[in-house]
């Protein structure tokens, strides 16, 4: 595959002003005690995004009316309203509490957008289709029971939610409009029980549901990058709003024995995301639009994990080694429809020690490898990783530490490979009479000026490198107060 390599210059400014307020009170009546909370807040953002040249948002041809203009700008205004109110009181009975509560929460957005170009210092406006003016509204009353039980070795918690969801989507410019109403019971449950002295076993399992939020939709086409032009919305079939279903399971056995020393933990947990609609990408990956389809799909994942431990009272030492598998499944939607399946491992170390008064010792490290699949395109494509981190700290006399920091950071895909390296140092003296600490620390070592990774996508088959500036090696002195 050739390499796409494109330069261009982003300027962006986003100023943001926010009121909120929160009042929370506890009012008795008769025997009981009711707590009253109440959330209010206004949010007002505006962006306006600036890209020369306009080209490199035409990298492959998808946005040929760039083509006329020497800069692109985007000017994005949205006002958030909420306000969240509820009320509940508490119910014992011997080793149960109960505890009834009734709340509204409500929502109202708008959300305006305009793109233009320009030749010199006037800016045209693209049209209509560049442009939005939406409202999001939600409104949702909802009651739920929360039922607590615990004794000495069993602990439950069920949350019991009823919630009504009343959510009105508008377009302003174009006069169209969707509407929902839906009325959901989203429990959750989680229980613990503590057996054999050392053991401990959790048990969770939660249910909820997603009708969609404040962006989620709008018909004009905007920049949502440098590179993304989205459009969430679909004029080729009648568009419907989003009811996504999220359910999880999961456990957790653990084993703590104090006279040893010894813990382990085995995990297990599983999920699965049911939606009605799919954002469907079109381009190479590099440059892309996005709208929305409705089509159903289902992602599933799951994940299994085990850590041991012990702790060594002779030489002061605390170490312990982990593992985890992942699997999951999910679709996609890019120039046509793809299934992914991804398997993933880590394994890690971590190890502690203060053996020496005079030294303590901290270092993690840990690998990574996956296999990702595009099962449509009969893709498959490995990368692998490793980090570690080494923190030592020498105290040569009273108040005085000496700290030497080295972080390692590895990436590998599609047989190339990037490693960054940084070294820092550090010298604090506290003065203890005054309970004050001056440190001073010379911060890249090395003075390494970029930051490179490299990643794989299996549903767009794109690999990228992506190279961040970072700040060259520089001295930083700080003094800490202790006021207590």
């Amino acid at each position: 595959n050739t390499p796409i390599t494109k330069f261009g210059n982003q300027f962006l400014d986003s100023p943001s002003g926010v009121f909120q307020n929160s009042l929370s009170t506890i009012l008795p009546w008769k025997e009981k005690l009711f707590n009253v909370m109440s959330y209010i807040s206004y949010q007002k953002d505006r962006q306006t995004m600036d890209i020369l040249p306009a080209s490199y948002v035409n990298a492959n041809g998808n946005f040929p009316q760039a083509g006329g203009f020497e800069t692109l700008r985007q000017d994005t205004e949205s006002e958030t309203f909420m306000a969240n109110h509820s009320a509940s009181v508490g119910f014992s009975y011997k080793k149960w509490t109960f505890t009834p509560e009734v709340g509204l929460n409500l929502g109202f957005n708008n959300l305006q957008s305009l793109l233009s170009g320009s030749n010199g210092t006037a800016y045209t406006g693209l049209g209509q289709s560049f442009q939005n003016d939406t409202d999001w509204n939600e409104i949702q009353p909802y009651t739920q029971v929360g039922i607590n039980f615990k004794s000495n070795s069993f602990n439950l918690s069920l949350n019991l939610p009823y919630n009504f969801y009343d959510i009105t989507y508008r377009d302003n410019l174009r006069g169209n409009s969707l509407h929902t109403t839906r009325s959901v019971l989203e429990p959750s449950l989680f229980a613990s029980l503590d057996f054999a002295s050392f053991f401990k076993i959790w048990a969770f399992a939660s249910q909820s549901n997603d009708f969609g939020n404040f962006g989620f939709l709008y018909e004009g086409k905007m920049l949502t990058s440098p590179l993304g032009l989205t459009q969430r919305f679909n004029y080729e079939s009648p568009m419907i709003m989003p009811e996504y279903r999220n359910s999880n399971l999961g456990s957790r056995l653990e084993y703590r024995n104090p006279l040893n020393n010894l813990f382990f933990n085995v995990r297990y947990s599983y999920s699965v995301n049911k939606r009605n609609l799919i954002e469907r990408f079109s381009g190479d990956g590099f440059n892309s639009s996005l709208t929305l389809l409705a089509l159903d799909n289902t992602s599933e994942s799951q994940t299994e994990s085990a850590e041991i431990g012990k702790y060594f009272p002779k030489f002061k030492t605390n170490t312990s080694l982990s593992f985890s598998n992942s699997d999951s499944k999910s679709f996609s939607f890019f120039n046509q429809l793809q299934e992914s399946k991804i398997s993933r491992q880590n394994m890690g170390i971590k190890f502690n020690n203060t053996y020496f008064s005079w030294l303590s010792v901290d270092y993690t490290a840990t690998l990574n490898w996956a296999t990702q699949k595009n099962t449509s395109q009969n893709s498959e494509n490995k990368t692998s990783g490793w980090n570690h981190n080494l923190a030592a700290y020498v105290y040569p006399f009273e108040n005085h530490t000496i700290g030497f920091f080295w972080d390692e950071i590895n990436s590998e895909a599609k047989n190339q490979s990037f490693t960054n390296a940084f070294y820092d140092i550090s010298y604090q003296y506290t003065w203890a009479k005054k309970k004050i600490d001056f440190e001073i620390k010379w911060l890249n070592i090395a003075n390494t000026d970029v930051f490179e990774r490299i990643s794989y996508d299996p549903q767009f088959l794109l690999t990228s490198v992506s190279s961040i500036r970072i700040r060259p090696s520089q001295v930083m002195f700080t003094v800490k107060f202790n006021f207590k």
